[in-house]
């Protein structure tokens, strides 16, 4: 069940608190910022003290009004892959050396100071090549992430991330959606619930 926890934890490096599942009273959980999922109490999961996310919008039991829907991988169209925005596409970065992130270089004259745009990473901040780069964080290395820009409606007038609800369709048995407020949907499995952001809609073309 920890493994497939896993599939919905955050990899964004400034988010390093929701990188892991985590446990919290009676359930655990597994949340990138944007889905957050739900199942009973798994004993290799530790009771998070700190940094504790909203787990309290999963509603328990859903209004009587709400009804749900099944969604099956069938209704979903698959997300694509794109190149990683993080490496640029090489697998790898590090921190620019010359502005140490900062995207521009910074100095003074007698006169004025200045800012202009760093040649070392073309103002990005951060570089490919050099002795400080790693693996990236966001993409393990595998130069692509998934579009997550693309959005599908998933219950009439609501729109959600494509990405999202591929990997719950792809990965968790016997999903249902409902609407649980103006900003969440409820989505339920075989073993556990959950809920996931909703957007505004995508615009229309003129």
């Amino acid at each position: 069940m920890k493994d497939l926890l896993s599939l919905f934890v955050s990899t964004d490096p400034s988010h390093q608190q929701l990188h892991e599942p985590f446990s919290v009273g009676n359930h655990s959980y597994a949340t990138d910022g944007k889905i957050l999922i739900r199942v009973p109490r798994q004993p290799d999961i530790p009771e998070k003290t700190e940094d504790i996310p909203p787990v309290g919008v999963i509603a328990i039991e859903p209004p009587e009004c709400y009804i749900f829907s099944p969604l099956s991988a069938a209704d979903v169209p698959a997300a694509n892959e794109v190149p990683c925005d993080e490496c640029f596409g090489t697998g790898q970065v590090g921190l620019c050396h010359e502005c140490h992130g900062d995207g521009a270089v910074s100095f003074k004259s007698a006169y004025n100071g200045y800012a202009v745009p760093c040649k070392t990473c073309s103002g990005h901040g951060r570089v490919t090549e050099g002795h400080s780069v790693t693996t990236c964080e966001v993409c393990q290395g595998k130069k692509k992430t998934v579009d997550q820009s693309t959005l599908y409606e998933i219950l009439p007038g609501k729109w959600i991330p494509l990405f999202l609800i591929d990997l719950v369709v792809r990965n968790l048995e016997s999903v249902e959606v409902a609407p649980l407020n103006e900003y969440l949907v409820a989505i339920r499995f075989d073993g556990g619930d959950g809920c996931i952001g909703l957007c505004l809609p995508p615009e229309l073309p003129a």
